[in-house]
This record gives C-alpha cells, structure tokens and sequence, in this order.
C-alpha cells in the first residue's frame, strides 16, 4: 500500500514523502545523510528509526534511539503496525501517515504540501486505556479526519458534478 508521509510539525513542515513498497519496502528516517529521510532535527539520532513493509502494512521500528519515537503520543519500543491517520513523532518532528495522491513524489523523494493543508489535516489524537503488548494493537475507535487529500477530492467531486449537470442540461458530452 503507497502511502504519504507528511512532515506537519517541525523542522521541514510541509514536507511529504512517498512510502511505495514497490519501490522500497524499507525506509530509514533520522539526521544522517545517509537516511532515506532525512530531518533536520537536534532532538532526532542519526539512524532513528526505520519503517518498514511488513507485507500487509506499514510498520515502524525504532532503532535504538536517544529519544525515542512516539505513535499518537504512544513511545513505541517494538515494531508497531501503522494505519492512516497515525501521528508519528521524531524529536520534534511529527509525520502523519495518509493516503498517497496519484502524483505524489517517488519513495524518499519530497514533494511539496502547503503548510495550511499541512495544518488542518491534523485529528484528535486518541490516548489509548492500557498499553499495547506483543501482537496486541490499543483499541482506536474511527474518528472523522480532516485531511487535504480529503478536502481536494470533494472539490472534485463537485467540480465533475457541476459538469455533468451542464451536460446532461445542454445536451453535450463529456470529454
């Protein structure tokens, strides 16, 4: 499953990157050169963590870092299994897991999202009751999301509506 990284917090908010495991079904994020992704960000070690494909899902691992990394405010010390919408934090870079646009930038490459869709693509962030154990995920009711992906394709879904009507009332077809 391809999905976007967007940087919405921190160092290089805005910033989104393509995890396509096609293309690379491991990605490796931190302040090294040598990292797929890399931040620039203090609080974030050099290899930090990784994500990962596991075959099904997205996963992120981390790698024995200074600081630790968070999912929805969660520090995560295994393998944890990713879903949409999940908020990932790096020292003081939070990335949030969402559905890929058809033109989004090959894996490791960045692409560009204005940080006002950046902004309001953020959700209530869930505190789960206990803590996740081994092959246990916390329970996470659905929420409703506001993301830009979302906003744009209502956009056009209204736009081809519009058309249609026009259409069907002048008599022509569409392209």
């Amino acid at each position: 499953m391809r999905v976007s990284l967007v940087l919405q917090e921190g160092p290089g908010a805005g910033q989104a990157h393509t995890l396509d495991p096609a293309r690379r079904p491991v990605l490796s994020v931190g302040r090294s050169s040598e990292c797929d992704i890399v931040l620039n960000d203090h609080r974030a070690s050099r290899h930090h963590a990784d994500f990962r494909w596991n075959g099904g899902e997205w996963e992120i691992r981390d790698r024995g870092s200074t600081n630790g990394t968070y999912v929805n405010g969660m520090q995560v010390h295994q393998p944890y299994e990713l879903r949409l919408g999940d908020r990932v934090t790096i020292g003081e870079t939070t990335m949030v897991l969402r559905e890929a646009p058809a033109q989004a930038a090959p894996a490791g490459e960045r692409a560009a999202v204005p940080r006002q869709a950046a902004r309001t693509a953020e959700r209530p962030i869930l505190v789960p009751s206990g803590q996740a154990g081994p092959g246990r995920r916390p329970y996470r009711p659905a929420v409703a999301v506001q993301s830009p992906v979302a906003g744009v394709l209502f956009w056009i879904v209204q736009v081809v509506g519009t058309l249609a009507v026009i259409c069907l009332a002048t008599g022509a077809l569409l392209p």
